[in-house]
């Protein structure tokens, strides 16, 4: 399967009711983004590689 490459989110707030999970991505970069997910889950990352860290805040 091919990978997603090089995203960029920025400037944004992500409130969902739960984080889900994200697959074959490469090297994506996150910049003031706020994710809140509202049941407190971690995204769940699969078979990607090069993935900035997300910073994760209370709802």
């Amino acid at each position: 399967m091919k990978h997603i490459e090089n995203f960029h989110l920025g400037n944004m707030e992500i409130i969902a009711n739960t984080s889900g999970s994200l697959s074959y991505a490469n090297g994506w970069t996150f910049d003031r983004v706020n994710f809140k997910p509202t049941d407190q889950s971690v995204l769940e990352i699969k078979n990607s590689q090069k993935m900035q860290e997300i910073k994760y805040s209370g709802s």
